[in-house]
């Protein structure tokens, strides 16, 4: 766990999100573990995984927009998704501060 948001990362959350393919897309085919995070295919999986999930993600009533543009609401909802998962995502004592910030402490999050 680096913090460092790379195409190592990037494939490790492509394959999650490829295990987890019904919940990800509605689409038939899988991703192709490429490592490239602008692929808009792999944010919009994400965005959609973590819609399916609204209320591990904090979002109750509201849908995250499924546009590929992975700003502050999408990661509000992965920090809260992942403070709700922290038994699996802890790399430290604390739990995320969800401030829309795809920073370090996210990352290692999300690598743990």
């Amino acid at each position: 766990t680096d913090g460092i948001f790379g195409a190592k990362t990037v494939s490790a959350l492509e394959v999650f999100l490829n295990t987890h393919w019904d919940a990800a897309s509605t689409a038939d085919d899988k991703l192709v573990a490429s490592g490239n995070w602008s692929c808009d295919r792999t944010t919009r999986a994400l965005q959609r995984y973590l819609d399916s999930h609204g209320d591990e993600a904090g979002l109750e009533k509201q849908e995250l927009s499924v546009d590929g543009d992975f700003g502050a609401a999408s990661t509000k909802a992965l920090q809260t998704y992942l403070n709700m998962h922290w038994e699996d995502a802890a790399f430290q004592s604390d739990k995320l501060s969800v401030d829309g910030e795809f920073g370090a402490l996210t990352v290692k999050a999300l690598q743990t």
